[in-house]
Order: structure tokens, then C-alpha cells, then sequence
């Protein structure tokens, strides 16, 4: 009789433990799951700042080069640029109206 009344509050101890056990892994994993996806998402945040940062740093660089190359072709006059074979050339080779002509097959 002592023997089942160990057993029987055994199990019932067991039981208790094991359900315990199972909710408190289950809140831990939930835990880490959020916390990793709290900085995964703070991870992700910093990144686009950076990215918009050195972006506007990068367009600002584009804007003043495309500013003195703009200052240099507007002093020289359009006879001497079509005179120059070099720069010539580098136009007719970089120009945007010919590069749409060879993608539109023409």
C-alpha cells in the first residue's frame, strides 16, 4: 500500500514537473525568438540609415563632379569639342541618345 501511495504521488509529481518543464521551454524559446527578432530588426534599421547616409554622401559627389564636367563643356565651344577627335569620340561613344539607338537595334 505505501508503495502505490510513492508511486501514485510520484506520477503525479512527475506529471506536475514535466507540464511545468514544457512551459518553460516554451516560454524561454519564445523569448529568444522575439529577442532575435527585435535585433534583427534593429540590425536591419541601422543598415538603411547607413545605406541613406552614404547614399545622399555618394549622390552629393555625383552632383558636384556632373557640376564641373558641365562648367568645363560650357566654356568650350561646340566647334572645338567636335574638332578634338578625342573628346569627340568619347561623346559620340558615351552619349545617351546613341547608346538608346543601339538598344533600340538602330
Amino acid at each position: 500500500m505505501a508503495y502505490e501511495m510513492q508511486v501514485y504521488y510520484l506520477n503525479i509529481s512527475l506529471h506536475i514537473l514535466q507540464s511545468e518543464l514544457y512551459e518553460e521551454v516554451h516560454t524561454f524559446f519564445d523569448r529568444e525568438r522575439m529577442n532575435v527578432a527585435i535585433i534583427f530588426g534593429v540590425y536591419i534599421g541601422f543598415l538603411l540609415v547607413v545605406a541613406a547616409l552614404f547614399w545622399r554622401f555618394f549622390i552629393a559627389q555625383i552632383q558636384k563632379e556632373l557640376w564641373k564636367t558641365k562648367s568645363i563643356l560650357s566654356v568650350l565651344s561646340p566647334d572645338l569639342v567636335m574638332n578634338i577627335p578625342e573628346i569627340k569620340n568619347f561623346i559620340l561613344k558615351n552619349s545617351s541618345t546613341v547608346l538608346f539607338a543601339k538598344n533600340d537595334g538602330g
